[in-house]
């Protein structure tokens, strides 16, 4: 099956078979994980909703611990991953309970750090709550045997796989392991298991300045493993002393790699913003950031800070608090939420966000137009179905 190709971010684009993208791009943009039934602004209080303000988050993400079993090269979280700070059980317990009274739609468990290597508790237990919220997990696929079984699978709405290699090479290259073998095993089970009415299973490929030359390989790897929906990330060199950002030149390679891919038929114009080093191409900022302003995403980092957004958190400034000093609803909408909600709107004006790690950008000029003509995200066209003439 041919993948189409979406646009996310100025360093990200998804790609997968237009049924599942004709959801999963809204969604994606949205925060809101859910594969079986579709999520509109209309079923959640439409624009009115937004108009009034929200009060809580629609999607939460936690990292449970900085702890992960790979050392990738182009890795956001090195020196995190080194401080192996972790949250305990009873933490977690205490942050379950607050959600389950904040209305949201989507629990994502992400790193840094790996979510399956967590020690402080059993995740398959965490996860058999019943729970009134989607659950999806974002992990390196090393950990699945060990915390699943068919049935607990069932009850995540997405589960995405870091694709670090595609064979022995390319992965030893990328998380500096040998684990290659091990991570085959568990995708083998994986799809074997998986249930595809209940769960989307979504590859994620990170692409750096080693591995960009083998981006089809990737691509047909991801196909062949019958992933439905696969990402594809450039790296930045976001740790001291980190070198695997791709040049100008490199991304000309790339863009001309994925351009020619027999593997993608949709191409959307939004790609050539791959070949510029700065963020001038298609990448307009929103009214203001609408994430941040009706607090529509929270983040929970493996050491208790709580953030507003995943680009907000390079700056521990902006940590609006710390669930082991208070709960969740006494730390949102708190004076220190109120501030911090001022400070990042006059970052974003002063173009101060470091949008290649924004996750909201393109949603936020998406509810531009949705608060100008009232209309909901679902009515809104997407990109010319053409493929670009090559630069």
């Amino acid at each position: 099956m041919k993948l189409n190709l979406l646009s996310l971010s100025p360093d990200s684009f998804v790609l997968g078979p237009p049924h599942l993208l004709e959801q999963f791009y809204p969604k994606k943009i949205l925060n809101i994980f859910n594969n079986t039934e579709k999520k509109s602004f209309e079923t959640r209080g439409g624009y009115d909703k937004i108009a009034n303000s929200i009060s809580t988050p629609w999607a939460v993400e936690i990292h449970l611990t900085s702890n992960c079993q790979c050392n990738c090269l182009h890795c956001s979280y090195t020196q995190r991953n080194q401080d192996s700070a972790e949250l305990s059980s009873l933490t977690v317990n205490k942050i379950l309970g607050s959600i389950n009274n904040l209305n949201i739609s989507s629990l994502i468990y992400s790193g840094g750090g790996d979510p399956l290597a967590w020690q402080g508790g059993e995740f398959e237990e965490i996860l058999k709550r019943d729970v009134p919220y989607n659950q999806s997990i974002a992990t390196n696929g090393l950990g699945i045997i060990n915390n699943f079984t068919p049935k607990t699978l069932q009850l995540l709405d997405i589960l995405q796989i870091n694709v670090s290699g595609y064979n022995q090479y390319s992965y030893s290259q990328t998380t500096q392991t040998n684990n290659f073998n091990l991570f085959i095993q568990n995708m083998h089970w994986l799809f074997n298991n998986r249930n595809k009415n209940t769960t989307q299973i979504t590859g994620k490929i990170v692409i750096n300045n080693r591995n960009y030359l083998m981006v089809r390989d990737y691509l047909q790897f991801c196909m062949q493993m019958d992933f439905d929906v696969v990402i594809i990330k450039l790296a930045g060199n976001f740790e001291p002393d980190q070198n695997v950002a791709l040049n100008l030149n490199q991304k000309q390679k790339l863009r001309e790699l994925i351009y020619n891919s027999p593997a993608i038929n949709y191409y959307p114009a939004q790609i050539d913003a791959i070949v510029t080093n700065d963020n001038s191409v298609e990448l307009q900022l929103s009214d203001k950031c609408w994430a941040i302003e009706y607090g529509l995403y929270m983040l929970i980092r493996s050491n208790g800070d709580v953030f507003p957004c995943v680009a907000s958190t390079c700056d521990t400034m902006n940590s609006i608090g710390n669930v082991y000093d208070r709960h969740i609803e006494e730390i949102w909408e708190s004076v220190k939420h109120k501030a911090v909600k001022k400070k990042l709107h006059l970052d974003m004006k002063s173009c101060k966000c470091n949008l290649n790690v924004c996750r909201h950008m393109r949603y936020n000029l998406l509810l531009d137009k949705v608060v100008s003509s009232s209309q909901y995200i679902e009515t809104l066209p997407y990109p010319a179905k053409s493929k670009p003439k090559l630069l």
